[in-house]
């Protein structure tokens, strides 16, 4: 179905579909832009600024979305009107305003996942001659999504054997367990 009132058409897929796309477009925007300035606070700022940053953006968690929706209104869409042309009232505006808001949320996920990486396995990474960027992107951000997962199961385990079918020995999963090694930053 379709959105158009002056036809007197009415349709929730519109909707649906504008929310889905928001949704998507400001969780890869925000969470892009979290996991840069996790890796920025956790491995490359000095930690001076790493102290004035991270309040910072600890502050942005306390602001009411009202502001945020005001902040938009204002400033981001008369902005991608100069820009863009338009109206402005588009997409790209929810986006942005999104992004902003869960941005504290994944800085502070991601850089307790990539301060609990191992010291060992980024000092291996520098001794088996890798710059630091290489060490970042090729060691400290895979094992830091690891941990981050790991954290993740942990905290969803079901809590017994039968909640999720398995056997209440737990010999099948252990049977198998040669079969799929797992990664380093998994020990």
């Amino acid at each position: 179905m379709t959105w158009q009132p002056s036809a007197d058409e009415y349709g929730i897929a519109p909707m649906i579909a504008a929310s889905l796309l928001a949704t998507a477009g400001a969780a890869l925007l925000g969470g892009l832009i979290g996991l840069m300035c996790a890796l920025l606070l956790a491995d490359v700022a000095p930690k001076i600024l790493g102290n004035v940053i991270r309040p910072l953006i600890n502050l942005l968690a306390g602001i009411p979305s009202v502001v945020y929706g005001f902040f938009g209104l204002m400033v981001v869409v008369p902005w991608i009107t100069a820009t863009f042309g338009g109206t402005g009232n588009s997409l790209l505006a929810v986006i942005l305003i999104l992004s902003a808001m869960i941005l504290p949320t994944m800085v502070s996920l991601s850089e307790t996942a990539v301060r609990a990486v191992p010291q060992a396995y980024r000092e291996g990474s520098l001794a088996l001659g890798a710059t630091k960027m290489q060490t970042l992107f090729k060691v400290t951000l895979p094992c830091g999504q690891e941990r981050r997962a790991q954290r993740h199961r942990a905290v969803h385990r079901p809590r017994h054997r039968r909640d999720h079918g398995g056997h209440p020995g737990g010999g099948q999963p252990r049977r198998h367990a040669a079969l799929h090694p797992r990664p380093p930053c998994a020990r």
